[in-house]
Order: C-alpha cells, then sequence, then structure tokens
C-alpha cells in the first residue's frame, strides 16, 4: 500500500464469492525488479527494492534488451465467476496490511486514486478513478459517492478525462503506476451521458496496457472528437471519439535513451502523461522507469508534431516525472531520480517548454515528498 494511501478517497468495493475475498482496491507491493541482476550498471542503475509491470515494445520497434520482460496480451474480457456475491463496501478496509509485509498496520485505509474529473459546467460533479475499484461519482461534491463501471472488462483505472459538456468521460484503464500490482487494462471505457452506461474502446489494441494519461482537444467534439492516449506502447491519437485510433510514430526517435550497463539503449516509447493547456498546445511525458530512456518531456502545437526542447538541457536521469500545466506557457515538472526514486530536482519553463530552469529544494521547511520514513518511491508517486 502506497504511503498516502490513508488520505485517499477511494473506496473499495470487497465481495465474497465462494470463500474468496476480493479487493477492488489494493496497496503497493515492492518486490525484486526484473533487473537487479544488472545493479552494476554504468550510467544508471536498478532499484532492487521496486518490482515494475513489464513493458511490451511495439512489434515496428526492436527486440527488448535483455532483461526486459515482455508482457502477454491480457485477455480480452474477464471470466464471469459464479457463486453468490456479498458487497461488503464501499467503505475503508479497518487494518490494512501491506501484502509485502503482513505484519504491517495502516489502520483505516482505502485505495489509491488514480485521476480525478470535475464536471466542467457543474462543479459539485466529481468523477474519479481508482486503481483497482472502477469509476466513482461524486453529485454533492464529495458527500456520497457512487460505483459506476462494477459489471465493465476491468476496475483497473489509470486516467480520466471529461469533455466540455460534462457528459462525455473516457477511462483509460490499467494503473500506470509501475508497481508489482498495478493492473493490466482492457481499452478505453466511454460514456456520453454521464456514467450512465459505457462502451469499450480499443480493445484489440490497448488490452494489456496501461493508460496513464488522456486528453481530450476541447476544439472538437461528437463524430468527430480527437482524443489522446498515453500508453506504455506509445502516444496513440483518435479523430473519431475514440472508434479507431493510430500511434504516433515520431516519438520515439525524440527521446533520451537510458544507458543500461554501458550500453545504451532504444527507448521504448512508453508515456505516462498527455495534456492539453488552456492555449490549445499539447504536452506529453515519456519514461519507462529508466529501462531504456530517461524520461522526457514534449510538447506539440497541434497534438501531430511533436518537439523535445528538455532533452537538449536534460536534467538528472528521471525514472518518472510528474508534469504540472498552467496557462501562459508555464508548467512545473518533479524529477524522481533513477535508480533511487527519490527527489532529483523540479524544473519550470515560462515559454511552453522551450527552456526549463531548476528550482530549489532547499527552500526552508521543503522535503523530498517522495522519501518517507527512509523509503523513496517517486518512480511510483510524482502527480501534480
Amino acid at each position: 500500500m502506497g504511503s498516502e494511501a490513508k488520505s485517499r478517497l477511494a473506496k473499495a468495493v470487497v465481495a465474497v464469492a465462494a470463500g474468496a475475498t476480493v479487493a477492488a482496491a489494493g496497496g503497493i507491493a515492492a518486490g525484486a525488479d526484473p533487473l537487479a541482476s544488472s545493479a552494476a550498471n554504468a550510467g544508471v542503475s536498478v532499484n532492487p527494492n521496486v518490482t515494475h509491470h513489464p513493458i511490451r515494445i511495439h512489434p515496428a520497434e526492436a527486440q527488448p534488451a535483455a532483461g526486459i520482460q515482455r508482457r502477454a496480451t491480457a485477455p480480452q474480457g474477464n471470466t464471469v465467476v459464479g457463486g453468490t456475491w456479498t458487497s461488503l463496501g464501499p467503505a475503508p478496509i479497518a487494518d490494512e496490511k501491506s501484502c509485502c509485509n503482513p505484519s504491517s498496520d495502516y489502520g483505516r485505509a482505502s485505495g489509491r486514486l488514480t485521476s480525478v474529473a470535475v464536471d466542467p459546467t457543474n462543479a459539485a460533479v466529481i468523477f474519479v478513478g481508482t486503481a483497482g475499484g472502477g469509476v466513482w461519482k461524486s453529485t454533492n461534491a464529495g458527500v456520497s459517492w457512487t460505483a459506476l463501471t462494477d459489471r465493465q472488462a476491468t476496475l483497473a483505472i489509470g486516467s480520466l478525462a471529461i469533455d466540455p459538456s460534462g457528459q462525455v468521460l473516457y477511462a483509460g484503464t490499467g494503473e500506470a503506476n509501475g508497481s508489482v500490482d498495478s493492473q493490466a487494462g482492457q481499452g478505453i471505457l466511454k460514456t456520453s451521458d454521464g456514467g450512465a452506461s459505457w462502451s469499450l474502446l480499443g480493445q484489440t489494441i490497448f488490452a494489456g496496457q496501461h493508460i496513464g494519461g488522456l486528453a481530450i482537444d476541447r476544439t472538437t467534439s461528437g463524430a468527430s472528437q480527437r482524443v489522446f492516449a498515453a500508453t506504455d506502447e506509445g502516444l496513440y491519437a483518435s479523430a473519431d471519439g475514440g472508434a479507431t485510433w493510430t500511434r504516433n510514430s515520431q516519438i520515439a526517435s525524440l527521446l533520451t535513451p537510458a544507458v543500461v550497463n554501458g550500453v545504451t539503449k532504444q527507448p521504448s516509447d512508453a508515456m505516462t502523461q498527455v495534456l492539453q493547456d488552456a492555449s490549445g498546445s499539447f504536452w506529453a511525458v515519456a519514461g519507462d522507469f529508466c529501462r531504456t530512456e530517461y524520461g522526457d518531456i514534449l510538447t506539440s502545437a497541434d497534438g501531430n508534431t511533436w518537439v523535445n526542447h528538455y532533452a537538449a538541457a536534460h536534467p538528472p536521469a528521471a525514472t518518472r516525472i510528474g508534469l504540472g500545466v498552467g496557462p501562459g506557457g508555464v508548467a512545473y515538472a518533479s524529477i524522481a531520480g533513477c535508480p533511487s526514486g527519490s527527489l532529483a530536482g523540479l524544473e519550470k519553463t515560462v515559454d511552453g517548454g522551450a527552456t526549463w530552469t531548476a528550482m530549489s529544494t532547499s527552500a526552508p521547511g521543503f522535503s523530498d515528498p517522495f522519501t518517507i520514513a527512509g523509503a523513496s518511491q517517486g518512480w511510483y508517486e510524482p502527480r501534480w
């Protein structure tokens, strides 16, 4: 369970069937990384205390380097389990334990949130995506919540995006947080009626992936609505409301390759975030926990052609980057170092990503937000 879980809002749907207990929202676990045998790296080492989900290299790319596992495509759809089910939630778990440390005691804890979307037409309407509990909705500013996707193909939600109408919502499935219990997804769920009904899109493309970011082009709507998905196989775009998807083939050539054991890797093209700013420009974050790339921030005026100014003055190698974008070309990036996962730097741009400046991390009262009780997990936590 991530250290921040106790303060999170996500409600776990817990059920009991034929003597088996299933928790809809789980916790973080740490184990041995598949690259742990390569700990003596020239350029970057691998944290032996972190187990990430394996990365599936796109067929058009080179074969994965030794030590990087290929994740088998997840089955399309889940098997229905028979028996009588009794709801035990939603409610916090009274005595949460870590699966890696049974003696741990987190007290009353709920599962982790991965995403939040607020209805642009009504601030009291809030949608949240959870790591293993599906999509939830509140119509009273968070006082009470209703589960929306319990009967969908997966409950693992990695990202949400809502359009200006407040009725069209996309939910990227597959939690992109890299932990051993970050479940893979089945595609992208879409609702056009505020969550009353859902359709599953792109399952043949996205099944088995983790979708960490979604962005809707606010200048489009209806059948020609343009949507972007940041996945661990690249950045995908749809120009027809999610009916079909195309992978961007340009970005891979712009990324900063990682050097592992003295070998320069070919970037996997994995993406963790995609955003549209107030001016209509797009931002995307690349990274695969330093397996093959050191983390980059890319920008695009139209969502088609991308540039990477960030790489020119690359800050410390990033196992993960959390990006927050504001108006007027201002953005902030928190950098989790490679391989430690501790805070490696804060960067700021005021010109739309053309240049980046390091910010002080030694201000009075400031501390590394990714390190708690001596344990660092910035590879998992740096979201803005």
